[in-house]
Parts: structure tokens; sequence; C-alpha cells
């Protein structure tokens, strides 16, 4: 995996993060699985596009030349829901490795 240096976290993740969790969490009352979708706001994915100058975070292709990036949960959001928008989990994949690495 390569080294991120993160820029700040972009002001969206700021603004609402404290929403979107409350959201996930009061779904996952009645569906445990679910997650959500807000940390692949269009504002993250060009955030974490940027850190990464454009590759993947594991094979280090340039993500734009093979497929649409994905927004990748370091620690998946699955068995860690309260870090699903923490900027600091959320990296930038291609979507063979992000399928492929599994959790």
């Amino acid at each position: 995996m390569r080294k991120l240096t993160r820029s700040k976290c972009p002001l969206i993740l700021v603004q609402k993060k404290g929403e979107w969790d409350s959201f996930v969490e009061l779904k996952r009352l009645t569906n445990p699985k679910f997650t959500g979708k807000f940390y692949g706001h269009d504002d993250i994915r060009a955030a974490l596009k940027s850190d990464a100058l454009g590759k993947c975070m594991y094979c280090e292709s340039n993500v734009s030349h093979i497929a649409f990036a994905n927004v990748e949960h370091i620690r998946p959001k699955k068995n860690y829901p309260e870090l699903a928008h923490q900027w600091n989990n959320l990296g930038y994949s291609c979507p063979r490795c992000n399928t492929n690495k599994g959790t």
C-alpha cells in the first residue's frame, strides 16, 4: 500500500460528518448491514484523488486510465461503522484492488 500524504479534511466532511453518522446509526437499528454512501461525495472523492495523485493506494496504477475510482475504507465500514466517515480511514483505489482485497 502506498503512503498517502493527506490534505486537510474536505469541508463537506467536516460539516456533514455528524449528520451522516447519526443517519447511518439510526438506519442500522433496523438494518444492521446499512452503511450509507455519503463517503463517496464528489468533494471527498476529488480530495482523495488529489492526495493520491490519481493513483490506486494498492497497485499504484493511474485509476482514471483503467476505471472509475472507488472510495475505499482502510478499516472496513462493516466492522467499524464509526469510522465510515473518518477522513484518515478513506482512500482512493481502483475497483479491482478494492474488490480483491476483501475485508
